[in-house]
């Protein structure tokens, strides 16, 4: 994973904020010395709220959006890059003004001019900070490195066994019609069309994908996709009939999507 995520993903930890030390002092004169500590809290705080883990963190992002599908090892990569710049750009600096204040509240934590109270929270603050500088300084890019890969693979093998899947999702598609046509009720075409059509839709929607991945089937990518857009529907179960149509109506429907397959096989041959 690229980093560790906080305990807690939301905003700079209050116990560690310029207000949390002010009120761990006390009203003696000793507190009244200046230990810079709440300035370098100030800027920790600014620079940390900058950093967007799901910015950094792969595992974390692809979580935040569930049945998302990488098209691309090409996205993958350019996924990685924009990790980095915002770790260079953003994480860094919030990395350097942690540290800084890390640094103060673990040197105010030894004082002795300064309250038992203010030094026990100064030393807290810095253990604090440390855990979430560790956090930050984690960043890698290895799990956008394994992404990328398996993406790679992935499509390379679907690119590979190509001509078989689809030739078996066609004559999968022409058994439903034919099924249909010697039974034509709305429950034999309502339970199977679902299926029937998402099998051409899972190897039509890929064409663009593999000719992103600089995989060429030698077929027209543009037509792919218009099929694609064309069978979705019957796909997802947007296309039914009426559950009491008669003979006539799924006789009807049932040849208007042998169009859509022949428009496939066409496509394809």
């Amino acid at each position: 994973m690229s980093v560790v995520p906080p305990i807690d993903l939301g905003p700079y930890p209050q116990n560690c904020t310029d207000a949390s030390w002010k009120a761990a002092k006390t009203t003696s004169i000793r507190d009244k010395w200046n230990t810079e500590l709440g300035a370098a809290l100030r800027a920790a705080q600014v620079a940390y709220n900058k950093v967007k883990i799901e910015n950094l963190t792969l595992n974390l992002y692809t979580n935040n959006r569930p049945g998302h599908h990488w098209e691309a090892a090409l996205d993958v990569e350019l996924m990685k890059t924009a990790a980095q710049q915002h770790y260079n750009v953003t994480a860094k600096p919030a990395i350097k003004a942690l540290d800084s204040a890390r640094s103060k509240a673990a040197t105010a934590g030894r004082n002795p001019v300064i309250s038992a109270a203010a030094r026990a929270k100064a030393r807290q603050i810095a253990i604090d900070l440390a855990a979430r500088l560790a956090q930050l300084k984690s960043f890698k890019t290895d799990d956008y490195t394994r992404k990328k890969a398996e993406v790679t693979r992935n499509l390379l093998f679907a690119f590979q066994q190509f001509n078989g899947s689809i030739t078996s999702a066609l004559a999968n598609a022409d058994d439903f019609v034919t099924a249909v046509r010697n039974n034509p009720t709305a429950a034999q075409f309502n339970d199977n069309i679902g299926g029937a059509a998402r099998r051409l839709t899972q190897n039509v929607g890929q064409v663009r994908k593999f000719e992103k991945n600089g995989h060429n089937l030698g077929k027209d990518v543009a037509v792919a996709t218009r099929l694609f857009n064309t069978l979705d529907p019957w796909a997802n179960d947007r296309v039914k009939v009426a559950a009491n149509a008669n003979r006539a109506k799924v006789l009807a429907k049932v040849i208007e999507f042998n169009t859509h397959v022949n428009a496939v096989k066409q496509w394809w041959q």
